[in-house]
C-alpha cells in the first residue's frame, strides 16, 4: 500500500514565496494607510483654516481712468462672498469677477467671505477714480 503524505515543506522555494507574500501584503496596507492619513490631513487643514480672499486686480491703491472697474479675485474655503454687500459668483475654482462702476474720486471696495461655520474675513481695496 502507497501512501502519498502531503506535507508542506518547512524549508525551500515555497516557503520563502509565502513570507514574501506576506510582506508585500504588509507593505501594501501600510502605504494605504499613509495616504488616507495624508488625505485626511489635507481635508482637515482646508477645515481649520477658514475662508480665504486674495483680490488680483485692482491692487490698494490703484488709480483708473475709466468709470468701470473690473474686479478679479479668488476666493476659498467659502460658502458666501459678497463685494460691498452684493452677492458675488465664483467658478468651481472659486474664481470671481465682478465689473463696478465707480464713482468719481476715493472709492472703498469690501469683499468678504463667509463659511460653513460662520467665520467671515474681509478684505478692502481703495481705488482713485480720476
Amino acid at each position: 500500500m502507497n501512501q502519498i503524505s502531503q506535507t508542506t515543506p518547512s524549508k525551500g522555494p515555497l516557503r520563502s514565496i509565502e513570507k514574501d507574500r506576506g510582506r508585500f501584503t504588509r507593505i501594501i496596507v501600510l502605504l494605504v494607510a499613509i495616504g488616507i492619513a495624508i488625505f485626511g490631513a489635507t481635508r482637515i487643514a482646508t477645515l481649520v483654516q477658514g475662508p480665504e480672499i486674495s483680490i488680483e486686480y485692482p491692487t490698494d491703491g490703484t488709480r483708473i481712468h475709466d468709470q468701470t472697474l473690473k474686479v478679479l479675485g479668488r476666493a476659498q474655503n467659502i460658502s458666501s462672498l459678497y463685494m460691498n454687500g452684493h452677492p458675488v459668483y465664483t467658478d468651481s475654482y472659486g474664481y470671481f469677477d465682478e465689473t463696478l462702476l465707480v464713482p468719481p474720486g476715493y472709492s472703498i471696495l469690501e469683499v468678504t467671505a463667509k463659511d460653513r461655520f460662520g467665520r467671515t474675513v474681509t478684505k478692502q481695496i481703495r481705488v482713485i477714480y480720476k
